[in-house]
């Protein structure tokens, strides 16, 4: 293992190593299935995940730290939301984000490959679930005001992300928007495979950088594109552009200073990509 731990990971190194054994075998199959076949792994790769490692009941069962983040991306969220607008959390997981907004919104659609519904938990009326196949999207087309995903298309085949977006697009009504969070490749990997390799082998089937992702935007459809970036504890709306600058700025750097200087203003800016996307109004 060539990295300390993180504090919040209390696990040993025994522990990691085997869950890192389990997840980069698994992730291996995904990534060399077709297309066809992957509409099928996505779902029972991932039930075998989580009943391999104990590590993500534990985190299931972490309300508290449930709770913390939910909060943060209520925070990020409460800006777009108003109780007339049709909201879709893509890779919903145990909906407990689909259901705080549920509180804030007309609608929720939950989807997800493998929906981790605790059974005391309660799905409020406007809360619907939607089975997905990793890249479907099965909800009307054109009844979605705002689509979200936090931490969602680095778990997604490569070849299938503009599948999925373009799927999230048709989802949309004109003038809509997708906001996505995923993190950078720059500082990852960001997986499990972080202790190991220098590039993602688990479940982060591609990291991203900012570049990449915007550009698959607009290939999906998707017109204007905008970053938030957090300050002091409040979002900040940049210019997309100027983001785009200081990733090109250290593109070139050798992998070890790449990384540190993601750790240095303004390039840390960068560390946690957030995007919104906005469709083109009918």
């Amino acid at each position: 293992m060539k990295t300390n731990r993180p504090p919040k990971d209390a696990r040993s190194r025994e522990e990691i190593r085997a869950h890192y054994r389990i997840e980069k075998q698994l992730a291996a199959k995904l990534r060399e299935a077709s297309r066809d076949e992957r509409k099928e792994l996505y779902t029972r790769l991932y039930a075998k995940l989580f009943e391999s490692v104990p590590y993500f009941s534990e985190r299931v069962a972490d309300t508290a730290g449930r709770r913390r983040k939910v909060s943060k991306q209520i925070q990020f969220l409460s800006r777009f939301l108003s109780p007339d607008k049709i909201f879709l959390d893509v890779g919903a997981g145990d909906c407990a984000l689909s259901i705080e907004v549920g509180r804030h919104v007309k609608k929720v659609y939950a989807l997800d490959v493998a929906h981790q519904v605790n059974r005391d938990r309660l799905v409020p009326q406007n809360v619907e679930l939607v089975n997905s196949d990793g890249t479907s999207v099965e909800v009307p087309a054109g009844s979605v005001d705002i689509a979200f995903s936090n931490q969602l298309m680095e778990h997604l085949h490569p070849d299938d992300a503009r599948d999925q977006l373009e799927s999230i697009h048709t989802a949309i009504v004109g003038g809509g928007l997708y906001l996505l969070i995923t993190p950078h490749r720059f500082c990852g990997p960001h997986d499990v495979s972080r202790y190991f390799d220098r590039t993602a082998t688990g479940f982060h089937l591609k990291e991203y950088t900012v570049y990449e992702l915007s550009q698959l935007l607009k290939l999906a459809g998707f017109t204007t594109i905008c970053f938030f970036a957090k300050f002091q504890g409040n979002y900040k709306r940049l210019n997309l552009t100027c983001l785009l600058m200081l990733e090109g700025m250290i593109t070139p750097l050798p992998y070890k200073l790449r990384k540190s200087v993601m750790g240095v203003f303004p390039f840390k800016l960068l560390r946690r990509i957030r995007l919104a996307a906005w469709k083109k109004k009918q």
